[in-house]
C-alpha cells in the first residue's frame, strides 16, 4: 500500500483527477503513511537508519 501511495502522490493527477489531486486526500496519505513507517523501523530496530541518529 505504501508503494501505492508513492506512485499515487508523484505520478497521479496527471490527467486532472480530482482525487488524485485533492490536497487534503494528498496530506492524509502522506500522514498515514509515514505512521505506517515509523512504526516499522520502531518494530524492526531501524530507527537509527530511519532517523538518521547513531
Amino acid at each position: 500500500m505504501l508503494s501505492t501511495i508513492r506512485n499515487n502522490l508523484f505520478h497521479g493527477g496527471k490527467h486532472g483527477d480530482i482525487e488524485v489531486d485533492d490536497k487534503n486526500r494528498n496530506l492524509s496519505l502522506l500522514s498515514l503513511g509515514k505512521q505506517v513507517l515509523d512504526q516499522l523501523a520502531e518494530q524492526f530496530g531501524y530507527e537509527g537508519d530511519y532517523k538518521r541518529y547513531y
